[in-house]
């Protein structure tokens, strides 16, 4: 008895040694992420130690060595002021004292999860482990634990390609979305602006039953927006019906653990949609910008790792193919992001690509492929408020300019597309806060395409003005 009573005591002592080891670690990194960081601003490998997979820091101390380029804080609702009576959409401040208290605790609460989770010291070993025993539990719906993304649920799909579930919207909150939409194209024709919606699919083709269906929604929510629209007659490009009366491999076209279509697949589409503003619009792209003979293809097999496979690791899935695209003609274009904080002139490998970061994934080992910039988003057309693009060459759509409306599904999309046209303006509109209709009004585009992949398909958050369907 008195054995077990000792080991049982030992046992008690250890782990409360653990408990206490894992409490102390958790304050240090508290201290010195809200103290050393954020309040002396030092950025230095003391905080590199003690924060070594906080993104943040990372991403200021890959600025301070010039391997990236900080955004610069707009005010765009300053520069594209809202009318007279448009809403007011900041939330209410609570000034009572039973709210503040509970906005206290909340904000208490976030921290407290925040440093328990995300920047607990060894994360990513946990998470290694959690894996393993998921793995040979063989449970195969894996909850994400980002915070940014905590309430994704990651599952694998019959073929092995990771997908996520998506909720069913309401028949109110679908027509929500196509009222808005349906608003911002009769304003665009108050200006004679031509107005596209076009809708990019996911890994989950609508047309075979590998995925929990029960799960997974978003192609059912993008069939009824599409179908809403068109009974607004607001012009539509289905890039899931164009795969399909195609022909095409649907698994080739997207990656297996990441939510993005392939660059490949980009580049398709940006072809598929050239050919409709030629048809319908009067544009003139020539198709030899969208064929494959035209560009470098270089392919990387077992390269990278996609944000759902971030999510369940390598444990449990493996690396993703990628390709490398690099067109054979000569290029000369400017990008220029928000206010010009950014801009590069140059050949499109220049301009669009970052090379550099091509050549750090090829050394990736290990926790590099959790925490480091992943293949898919290796350009500098990625997630900005707005991005410009001016063709310095002649182009067969000399004097023309396309207004995008986009999500991360365009990144490379654009790229092909600027190739042939004189000028292109992208915007993130969740990124930006101004007047979107102001911006239009002063742009003077030839055309405004809307592109979103099927799971940005959601109900409207009316109140921060940078929801992907807030047009106001």
């Amino acid at each position: 008895m008195d054995r077990v009573e000792k080991t049982e005591r030992n046992c008690a002592v250890v782990i409360l040694a653990i408990v206490g080891a894992i409490f102390l670690s958790i304050c240090i990194r508290f201290i010195v992420k809200n103290v050393v960081y954020e309040g002396l601003g030092i950025y230095n490998e003391f905080v590199r130690f003690w924060l070594p997979d906080d993104a943040m820091v990372n991403k200021d101390l890959m600025e301070q060595e010039g391997e990236e380029i900080a955004p610069v804080e707009i005010d765009w609702a300053e520069l594209y002021p809202f009318e007279d009576g448009e809403p007011d959409t900041d939330i209410e401040v609570k000034n009572n004292m039973a709210d503040n208290y509970k906005d206290l605790v909340a904000n208490m609460e976030n921290k407290i999860d925040l440093y328990t989770n995300n920047l607990l010291l060894y994360r990513y070993e946990c998470i290694l482990t959690t894996a393993f025993i998921e793995k040979v539990s063989g449970w195969n719906i894996v909850k994400s634990i980002e915070e940014e993304e905590k309430d994704r649920t990651i599952f694998f799909m019959n073929n092995g390609y990771l997908a996520e579930t998506k909720n069913k919207m309401t028949v109110d909150e679908i027509d929500e979305v196509a009222e808005s939409i349906n608003d911002l194209a009769k304003y665009c024709r108050s200006l004679d602006i031509p107005l596209i919606f076009a809708c990019a699919g996911s890994n989950v083709c609508p047309h075979n039953k590998m995925h929990i269906s029960m799960l997974d929604f978003a192609n059912d929510n993008s069939d009824l927006l599409l179908e809403k629209l068109k009974s607004y007659d607001i012009d539509t490009l289905d890039f899931r019906k164009e795969m399909i009366d195609n022909g095409l491999n649907w698994d080739e076209y997207y990656y297996r653990t990441d939510h993005h279509w392939t660059t490949m697949a980009g580049l398709w589409a940006a072809g598929v949609l050239a050919d409709k503003l030629n048809r319908d619009y009067g544009f003139n792209f020539d198709k030899k910008y969208f064929e494959p003979d035209s560009y470098k293809i270089t392919h990387f097999d077992d390269f990278w790792l996609g944000s759902r496979g971030r999510i369940v690791t390598l444990v449990r899935t493996s690396l993703d193919s990628y390709d490398l695209i690099e067109p054979k003609f000569t290029t000369n274009m400017t990008l220029s992001r928000s206010l010009g904080e950014f801009t590069v002139t140059g050949s499109y490998d220049d301009v669009i690509l970052r090379i550099e970061d091509i050549e750090k994934i090829k050394g990736y080992k290990g926790h590099d492929y959790l925490v480091n910039r992943d293949a898919y988003g290796s350009t500098n057309t990625g997630n900005t408020a707005l991005l410009k693009i001016d063709n310095n060459s002649n182009t067969d759509n000399n004097g023309k300019k396309i207004l995008l409306f986009r999500d991360s599904f365009s990144n490379y999309l654009l790229s092909y597309l600027s190739c042939d046209i004189e000028k292109m303006e992208i915007m993130n509109i969740n990124q930006f806060n101004g007047s979107v209709k102001k911006y239009i009004e002063e742009s003077k585009p030839d055309i405004l395409v809307i592109i979103h992949y099927v799971n940005a398909i959601k109900p409207i958050d009316w109140t921060t003005h940078k929801d992907y369907f807030d047009f106001r």
